[in-house]
């Protein structure tokens, strides 16, 4: 080694010795303060009001040792992890070590707070008129609603009346209606109806936006009900609609909504105050509602709106947070179930004091879920000189109860589509001409097991025949109990088909998925319940089933799922079982295949002559539904039955 190394080698040796020195010196000094802290008294300047109980609680465990023997420790020792009980449950308490672990849990604790501004990039935590409600309803629990007195509150007026009333029918209106099926019952306050329309472009009150969207899908011309629902929406009438499911209900309140809500002014960013209201009875509907009402909505920017018309949807199982932030983002257009709307509504997460027009689609089946109380709270929340539009399949006496209470304007028009004689009362008892209908009849009445085994046996060979017929073919079969959905569909499955269940058990999310998936055509058979019954628009479906028939109204809405759409064709396969607590089912049954023009099986024609004779065994209970005044309410007579069985 040179004595150029050898003195290298001492330089670096030094600087070592005195960054050691440095340390050392430190650490004495650290000592020392930590004694001196040790020592202090209750009237220490530092601290001259702290109990001296609570000031030696808060010493570190290793401060007494500092204390008494500076010297004698390089360094504290490390506090022992103790105990603690927190919001994670029981866990040590944090220590330096645990600094990364507590930092996820609080980036978890941000991602999951819907109040963050993480959560809501749109939200200008400068402006309070967008985060007023948040604060009320995160500061106060929510109240009971309670219906404004209207005739104190001051409101903008709006318009909605965009056609002339006309004075006397235009010619050749009347035969129009006549070669579309279309019957205007009753005229309500009108003199006269406008007449049909043969293309959108005739109203000349659409935006042009929405004419480019109803094209870029395919939608050039009007369906019946479409083409004289909309001009009498556009008059700024009440209505009530009646027409067969798939048949195009969803436009004709939805054009109407966007044209009242280009006439307004827009809703201010941020604030829940939606302008057209819709309710439906089901989450799939509310949700499906939305989609279609996008689709038109798309180019709304080029409008009188310059941030866009919105659609949102609300409705229970959902994630309260994510609907919220929809919510925010655009509402001019909501379609939600009534339940989760009264939660928003109470919690003052939305007002509804600027809807003009509210649209209540599927009415009947509101009724049927038991929403008649907050159908009545909900519309006690909205201004009286609303437009209200009323869409669905059927119209029952009850329904018609429910629409005189809410029209408080004027006198609905009520008009029915396609339905044999013009009478709404019929509705609910012919299906679409376009549907094949098929019943077989299965008659065990004592012996339920081989009754069920039968029904069973029968559709495995029906569905394996359908899938294998055709790669094109879409099946929907309905089922009353959720176990059973979940076994057909993995049987399905497991013999190669892409089959699926959807029912109330699963989530939310997971339907939606389903459904979806459906729709594209990723899955070729779906087995559902209850939940897809009723004015879900499934598009391509060939073939549906219906396991357990249940009312003959239900059957009508579940068959209705199958040739959907202009000229549209499909097959429909109903097991049929009688059942002695409502014997009457038989023969409303035949009647609906005999006003559908489909032939009624002579099975099903002996059950309806056994019932009529007494040689069936009939339920004599409080509830039971039959009796001679029903029998007699039915069109379905014995001579009509005669003249089928002569036939």
């Amino acid at each position: 080694m040179n004595p150029q190394q050898i003195a290298a080698q001492q330089i670096a040796a030094q600087q070592i010795a005195a960054q050691l020195s440095s340390a050392q010196s430190a650490v004495a000094q650290a000592a020392a303060s930590v004694g001196a802290w040790a020592s202090m008294t209750p009237t220490s300047t530092w601290a001259p009001n702290v109990p001296n109980q609570i000031q030696q609680n808060s010493l570190p465990p290793w401060a007494s040792t500092a204390a008494t023997a500076p010297q004698a420790a390089a360094a504290p020792e490390q506090p022992q992890p103790v105990t603690r009980v927190s919001r994670w449950g029981q866990r040590p308490e944090k220590t330096d070590s645990w600094s990364d672990g507590e930092q996820k849990w609080k980036d978890r604790e941000q991602k999951s707070n819907w109040w963050s501004e993480k959560s809501q990039p749109y939200r200008n935590p400068q402006d309070g008129a967008k985060t007023e409600w948040q604060d009320r309803a995160q500061a106060s629990p929510p109240e009971p609603l309670i219906a404004p007195d209207w005739s104190k509150v001051p409101r903008q007026p709006f318009q909605r009346k965009f056609l002339c009333t006309l004075q006397q029918e235009e010619e050749g209106a009347e035969k129009m209606r006549q070669q579309l099926g279309i019957c205007i019952e009753d005229r309500g306050s009108l003199l006269a109806a406008p007449k049909p329309i043969s293309s959108f472009e005739e109203l000349q009150v659409l935006p042009q936006y929405v004419i480019e969207g109803l094209s870029q899908w395919n939608i050039n011309a009007p369906m019946p009900v479409q083409s004289q629902a909309l001009p009498l929406a556009m008059s700024g009438c009440n209505l009530v609609g009646i027409a067969q499911t798939g048949s195009g209900k969803t436009l004709a309140y939805l054009l109407p909504a966007i044209v009242q809500i280009e006439a307004q002014e827009p809703v201010p960013k941020g604030s829940v105050l939606p302008i057209a209201l819709i309710l439906a009875p089901t989450r799939e509907l509310a949700v499906q509602i939305t989609e279609e009402a996008t689709k038109v909505l798309r180019g709304s920017r080029s409008g009188s709106h310059k941030n866009g018309i919105w659609a949102s949807s609300v409705y229970g199982g959902g994630k309260k947070y994510e609907q919220i932030k929809n919510l925010q983002w655009g509402c001019e257009v909501v379609a939600a179930t009534p339940g989760r709307l009264i939660d928003f509504l109470t919690s003052k997460v939305m007002s509804l004091e600027r809807v003009t027009l509210l649209v209540l689609d599927e009415a009947d089946r509101m009724l049927v879920e038991g929403f008649a109380e907050e159908v009545n709270i909900i519309s006690a929340q909205i201004r009286p000189e609303r437009q209200v539009l009323f869409f669905s399949a059927t119209w029952a006496a009850e329904v018609q109860a429910l629409a005189a209470g809410l029209c408080h304007s004027s006198q609905p028009v009520r008009l029915s589509v396609d339905q044999e004689h013009g009478s709404c009362m019929k509705a609910a008892r012919k299906a679409r001409q376009g549907i094949v209908q098929e019943v077989v009849v299965v008659d065990f009445p004592d012996d339920y097991e081989k009754q069920v085994a039968e029904k069973r046996r029968r559709l495995d060979d029906h569905l394996h025949e359908v899938l294998w017929s055709s790669a094109d073919n879409k099946v929907l079969v309905f089922v009353s109990q959720k176990t059973y959905a979940d076994e057909l569909a993995t049987k399905l499955w497991d013999a190669g088909f892409q089959a699926a269940a959807m029912h109330g058990g699963k989530s939310q999310e997971a339907r939606l998925a389903t459904l979806d998936r459906f729709r594209k055509g990723e899955l070729r058979l779906l087995v559902a319940t209850d939940v897809i019954g009723r004015g879900i628009d499934i598009p391509s479906v060939s073939h549906v089933v219906v396991f357990d028939m249940g009312g003959v109204e239900d059957y009508i809405h579940r068959i209705g799922r199958t040739a959907r759409g202009k000229d549209g064709t499909g097959h429909a396969l109903v097991f049929f079982e009688y059942w002695h607590k409502d014997p009457g089912i038989a023969a409303e049954l035949a009647e609906a295949l005999a006003s559908s023009g489909q032939p009624v099986p002579p099975e099903l024609l002996k059950i309806v002559q056994e019932v009529a004779a007494g040689q069936r065994q009939v339920w004599k209970g409080n509830n039971s539904k039959w009796s001679g005044k029903r029998w007699a309410s039915n069109e379905w007579s014995r001579s009509e039955y005669s003249k089928h069985c002569a036939d």
